[in-house]
């Protein structure tokens, strides 16, 4: 655990493990389904190879055996042989992607599920993270003098109002008063939310980029094109249906749905 991730609050650093364990236990499924994909597509590039090279080798000896008016010579019987053999280990080929298939699908479906895990765990730890490290950044910007007359001055025009306190005579307000003041209240906000916005962009220009290693932990991982699931399978019925298949091709218990 590095020194970044020990300095954060015990539940944000729990978590941030918790994460590290998703995410191996996601790469780990996803590089045994690209595994899976790359010896089906090998079995079948293979495959083609073989048929095609068969088809090439049948024309031959059926070119000879026209020519030979029909005398079935030993280099014909010998290239008859090969493009038999060449069908045969084809067809073998093409039987070897085929077994591998439900294998693979199920892995899919598996990596597909440990995805959506580790991506809602990332999703809420980069929320909390996020938010840990505005509240720290801002307190420790805020107490400096100069950030202390930027306040003040923006008190002074109206923009944000810290000592006031809501009456609570607010019960005794008509209707149209009170819409009045929270109006008032949303363009105040509005004016503040544009000023600050202004004030960031034009001081963020002479900004340096910041490292920060547990953040970018934090992001997303590109999902590759092995990893999208049959649009079929969206739906629960369809995805549990897809899984006792799959269970019965493999002669495994039928799974819980991912």
């Amino acid at each position: 655990m590095n020194e970044q991730i020990t300095s954060l609050p015990s539940e944000i650093q729990k978590s941030l493990l918790r994460l590290q364990e998703l995410k191996a236990e996601y790469l780990g499924i996803r590089e045994r389904l690209v595994g899976l994909a790359q010896r089906i597509e090998k079995h079948r590039k293979t495959a083609a190879a073989a048929s095609e090279e068969s088809a090439k080798v049948g024309e031959q000896w059926r070119q000879q055996f026209r020519e030979q008016d029909g005398e079935l010579t030993k280099a014909i019987r010998d290239l008859k042989r090969q493009e038999l053999d060449g069908r045969e280990l084809a067809e073998e080929y093409t039987n070897l992607a085929k077994e591998l298939q439900p294998e693979f699908e199920l892995c899919q479906i598996e990596t597909d599920k440990a995805r959506r895990t580790f991506n809602t765990c990332r999703e809420g730890i980069a929320e909390r993270y996020l938010d840990h490290c505005l509240t720290e950044s801002a307190a420790a910007l805020l107490a400096t003098p100069e950030a202390q007359v930027f306040v003040s001055n923006l008190e002074k025009k109206g923009l944000i109002n810290p000592k006031r306190q809501l009456q609570n005579s607010s019960a005794r307000l008509h209707a149209n008063e009170i819409d009045a003041i929270n109006a008032s209240e949303k363009a105040r906000t509005l004016r503040l939310g544009r000023l600050v916005e202004s004030q960031i962009n034009e001081a963020r220009s002479t900004f340096e980029a910041q490292e920060d290693g547990t953040f970018q932990e934090l992001k997303p991982i590109g999902k590759l094109p092995v990893e999208v699931l049959p649009k079929e399978l969206e739906s629960t019925i369809a995805m549990q249906r897809k899984l006792k298949d799959l269970s019965v091709q493999l002669g495994r218990q039928p799974q819980a749905s991912a």
